[in-house]
């Protein structure tokens, strides 16, 4: 009895080591599961800060390309109403001019009348 005794508390001490030796494997695991999750925790967020930085560079890109753009409209548009103005300009002078050229060959026609009809009648 005294040797299946030995024998059982043999058993239960290896049962008793085997139990410690999991319980510690479990701890071991649960802590490098936690040191996993951290780890990629911290990735995500560093994936999402640089995702975010990236974005926000490409946004300023984008914006300040569509400033220039519209400038360049702008300006374009400008140049053409310049244009339209000077245009406009000229065609109302040379209206003005021609019809100023009539009256003054009116009034020298009238004017060459008057001298006409003055040399005539002294």
């Amino acid at each position: 009895s005294s040797g299946i005794n030995a024998e059982y508390r043999q058993v239960v001490m290896q049962n008793a080591e085997e139990e410690v030796k999991r319980k510690r494997i479990l701890a071991t695991r649960h802590i490098l599961l936690k040191q996993l999750q951290e780890a990629e925790r911290k990735e995500m967020k560093e994936r999402y800060s640089m995702l975010q930085r990236t974005f926000t560079k490409w946004r300023e890109a984008t914006l300040d390309g569509r400033v220039i753009y519209n400038k360049a409209v702008a300006l374009h548009e400008w140049k053409s109403q310049v244009r339209a103005w000077r245009q406009w300009r000229s065609y109302c002078r040379l209206k003005q001019e021609k019809r100023d050229e009539k009256v003054r060959e009116a009034m020298f026609r009238e004017n060459k009348k008057v001298r006409i009809a003055d040399v005539h009648y002294q």
